[in-house]
């Protein structure tokens, strides 16, 4: 094909004739920024599509990811705290609603061995760390993807998913710690009754005669220590919900982008 354009050109050399040549000259030109545009079509349009393959690829990918994060989440909620009971309370709460209305009653409902003994044997309170799973995320973040991943309603709703992983997660490390705090302040209260108890049970009760005495510091902080505690499980079970309603809506709105496809 060179050759045959070669020859033409020459012809038109030898003969003279400038103005066929130029004419020629011109159409060839126009022939070869066609042929180089169908060409960057050409590859535009298998980049595109091995870009979507890929894009594709990451989607499924972060939606085994969420759902990972729904399993996890039911683990912590379920297994710690099963069975569910109406209304959205534990087992967990309504022990911990037990042992506070105990502490609350004072001199007026006195705390014998049956209480005690009930107090005592239970753990009161899940410190579990959600550990939710992040790692495509952080991927597709790192590798600059994350804004050619989807339409630009997906994209804000990964990010606003992620970013409520993270404060949900913050807070609630934070408020663990908080309670395992005021767990700390019960040492020569509460939790060396309950090492005592272990040991020697009547023994424990002639040591610790605080039990019986709601204006003492020990017991006061044994209260405090329960209804922090309470409240903590209460609103990790909320953001617990809230998360894996989260999770099941991102789930929803990368299948439908995909399908869309």
């Amino acid at each position: 094909m060179i050759k045959f354009f070669r020859k033409i050109r020459q012809q038109l050399i030898s003969e003279n004739k400038t103005g066929k040549y130029l004419k020629y000259a011109i159409g060839e030109i126009i022939l070869v920024v066609i042929g180089i545009l169908i060409a960057v079509q050409i590859n535009s349009f298998y980049n595109k599509k091995s870009t979507d393959k890929m894009n594709d690829n990451l989607l499924r990918r972060m939606v085994k990811e969420v759902n990972l994060n729904i399993e996890r989440l039911d683990f912590i909620e379920f297994s710690k705290n099963a069975p569910v009971k109406h209304y959205g309370v534990t087992e967990n709460e309504k022990r911990l609603d037990s042992v506070i209305r105990l502490l609350n009653s004072g001199h007026h409902v006195k705390l014998n061995d049956e209480r005690i003994a009930y107090m005592n044997d239970n753990n009161f309170f899940n410190s579990s760390a959600y550990n939710l799973y992040t790692s495509v995320y952080e991927e597709i973040k790192n590798t600059g993807k994350l804004y050619n991943i989807g339409s630009d309603s997906l994209i804000t709703k990964i990010n606003v998913y992620y970013k409520q992983l993270e404060r949900e997660d913050f807070y609630h490390n934070a408020q663990v710690k908080k309670v395992n705090d005021l767990n700390f302040e019960c040492k020569y209260g509460w939790r060396l009754f309950r090492s005592d108890y272990y040991l020697n049970k009547s023994e424990a009760l002639k040591k610790h005669p605080w039990l019986q005495d709601p204006s003492s510091k020990h017991y006061t902080d044994a209260l405090f220590y329960f209804l922090e505690a309470r409240r903590v499980a209460r609103r990790s079970i909320e953001r617990m919900q809230g998360m894996r309603a989260a999770s099941n809506d991102l789930i929803q709105s990368i299948e439908a982008e995909l399908n869309l496809k």
